[in-house]
């Protein structure tokens, strides 16, 4: 019993040293101590909790640097990962950031700690093959889009929330994200991020994502009174980030998905994708279906500034995404 209550009673004096030093200011002197203790772990997971816990004292006290520079040396330490300190990163790891107080953090902040989230997928990772059931990873993409959005990364909270199984909460970042866009980029941002997904693998999650998008919808074969009345108490329902555009019903021909009204090109992209999501859930049995579909939106995947991306990114992305299923 003494000998397994001796790595809780050493972090409990690191963190009481490391308190002390933060109490004066000493940022150095605090990162120095806890950095001692964990070299002097005899056990890998003693190692990484004794990090995580004293690098959640520093966030919390604002050494952000400190407190990632405390992990990461604790977990490039941590190699091959053990399967119990692997299940537990995830948690830890969100502890720490929950507490950094990022909401008023300055932006260097998620900087450091996106640093260390990212050590920490990768020492997750490893070399072991993702299981289907397996959770530690995408809980760590989770805790990196988090940090990422609270701190205005836009960019990096999209490449962790494309990995985080959490279309819910992608999809209202993703609503949030638009936006600030163009009105003509805001339908192919969503769209782009499904197919990414899909160009992964991921067909559960792109699925689920567009259809938590769909229920901002509105269709226009209603009244339009009633069309305003249900856009209006969606958007009173949302949270605030998520509100987009004056929810004035669709005419005829348009769709208002995810808070943006569909028509032309950007409507045929999006029926485009709901055709691209049954195809792959057939696999192979497919493939002659596809071909023919692929053939008929052509001029919109393949024409001169397709649907207004003038680099063609669509047309590859859904080309990827279907010889993933049907090969």
């Amino acid at each position: 019993m003494a000998a397994a209550g001796a790595p809780a009673r050493r972090t409990a004096r690191v963190r009481a040293r490391i308190a002390e030093s933060l109490s004066q200011g000493d940022t150095y002197g605090a990162l120095q101590s806890a950095l001692a203790t964990v070299a002097r772990a005899r056990t890998q997971a003693d190692a990484v909790g004794t990090a995580m816990a004293c690098g959640a004292e520093l966030a919390a006290a604002g050494a952000y640097k400190e407190a990632s520079e405390l992990v990461k040396t604790a977990l490039k330490g941590a190699t091959p990962m053990e399967e119990a300190v692997r299940e537990s990163l995830a948690g830890a790891m969100q502890s720490l950031c929950e507490g950094a107080g990022l909401s008023s953090a300055p932006p260097a902040a998620g900087v450091h700690l996106l640093d260390a989230v990212d050590c920490a997928i990768e020492a997750a990772a490893g070399q072991r093959a993702a299981r289907a059931e397996d959770d530690a990873v995408p809980r760590l993409h989770r805790c990196g889009a988090e940090v990422a959005r609270a701190t205005g990364q836009i960019t990096a909270a999209h490449e962790h929330y494309i990995r985080a199984c959490c279309p819910d909460r992608y999809s209202g970042f993703l609503v949030s994200w638009s936006s600030a866009c163009k009105p003509s980029e805001r339908g192919l941002l969503l769209v782009r991020a499904c197919l990414q997904m899909l160009a992964m693998g991921n067909l559960r999650d792109p699925v689920r994502c567009l259809q938590a998008l769909e229920a901002r919808r509105v269709v226009p074969s209603e009244s339009a009174a009633l069309a305003a009345a249900e856009a209006g108490a969606a958007r009173a329902a949302a949270p605030a980030e998520d509100s987009l555009d004056d929810p004035a019903g669709c005419d005829e021909g348009q769709v208002r998905c995810g808070g943006i009204v569909w028509k032309g090109a950007r409507l045929s992209l999006l029926n485009l994708l709901r055709i691209l999501f049954r195809v792959c859930a057939c696999g192979k049995a497919a493939a002659d279906v596809w071909a023919e579909v692929r053939a008929r939106y052509s001029p919109l995947l393949d024409g001169e500034g397709a649907a207004g991306v003038d680099d063609g990114e669509i047309g590859r992305l859904v080309d990827i995404s279907a010889a993933r299923f049907l090969r």
